[in-house]
């Protein structure tokens, strides 16, 4: 399953992840990078020999027949895809420590009585509930980029003085994210069986960090639009090529799920921001 969780137990904070996401993350970056059509500038490309069961497992979602993706042929494509991993499932972390660090689970206790905050909650929502998870998800979205970002600078630099990384260290996170969000988009994250949605659509979400990490005042500045638009475009023409479930084009992030993304986040602010103890001023209206 792919799904994590923050959680507060007597009084001790506590984040959790499912397997599953580990094992579904290496598995897609593993095919990525073992096919010869990406990132060909990387390594032997041309000798890489897509991982075609796993790719059908990837395709079916079935984990019946999930198929464990073989690593990449080049001993450069594999240390890539390993890196790639591990930032990936950071992202995810720091996420979850966001909840925990803007303090969204007391003020979640305190507004809706509820003590955990599942990422994908087995219950349904109200509208009230769901109403402020979309907000609080956008938050922890944003902030915990934001760390995560500093976080891989500095473990980039590590697995650069072990195995040099043919990248750079922003482009490296614009396709993980890219690839994360692609992953939650094709399992249609927190919105199947329930009557209100529990998170943004995730491309929606996706949208949100890469216009921050245009703007150096939003903690997470990569340099560039052609590094966001690298990192998505190189994941989103693999996940078509190979026919994957839902894959998507630039063209559809649409203005109007902007709009609706901007709308949102000034919801937060007036509405959450204020009752949030601790945390600090969201940039929200600075775009």
């Amino acid at each position: 399953m792919f799904n994590a969780l923050a959680t507060v137990e007597h009084s001790h904070e506590l984040i959790g992840m499912f397997g599953g996401i580990i094992i579904r993350i290496q598995q897609h970056f593993y095919c990525f990078l073992s096919d010869p059509s990406a990132l060909t500038e990387i390594g032997n490309a041309k000798d890489e020999r897509p991982n075609i069961q796993s790719l059908k497992s990837i395709g079916s979602q079935d984990p019946k027949i999930y198929s464990r993706a073989r690593a990449p042929l080049d001993p450069q494509r594999k240390n890539l895809a390993d890196a790639l991993v591990l930032c990936t499932v950071m992202c995810i972390f720091f996420h979850e420590l966001a909840h925990i660090t803007r303090c969204h689970l007391p003020f979640y206790r305190e507004q809706m009585g509820k003590t955990s905050y599942l990422e994908l909650p087995m219950a349904r929502l109200t509208a009230e509930e769901s109403q402020l998870r979309l907000l609080l998800e956008l938050d922890a979205d944003h902030i915990g980029a934001a760390n995560h970002l500093i976080f891989w600078r500095g473990m980039y630099e590590h697995f650069s003085r072990r195995y040099p990384i043919p990248l750079s260290a922003e482009l490296c996170w614009a396709i993980s994210l890219a690839m994360c969000f692609f992953i939650m988009h094709s399992f249609d994250a927190g919105t199947p069986l329930l009557h209100y949605p529990s998170h943004p659509p995730p491309m929606m979400r996706y949208l949100h960090l890469m216009n921050r990490s245009l703007f150096q005042e939003h903690g997470m500045y990569i340099g560039s639009q052609e590094t966001a638009m690298k990192g998505f475009k190189a994941v989103s023409d693999w996940w078509a090529k190979n026919k994957l479930p839902k894959p998507i084009e630039y063209e559809e992030l649409s203005k109007e799920m902007f709009d609706e993304l901007q709308a949102l986040l000034r919801k937060f602010e007036s509405d959450c921001w204020p009752s949030l103890k601790g945390a600090p001023r969201p940039p929200s209206s600075r775009l």
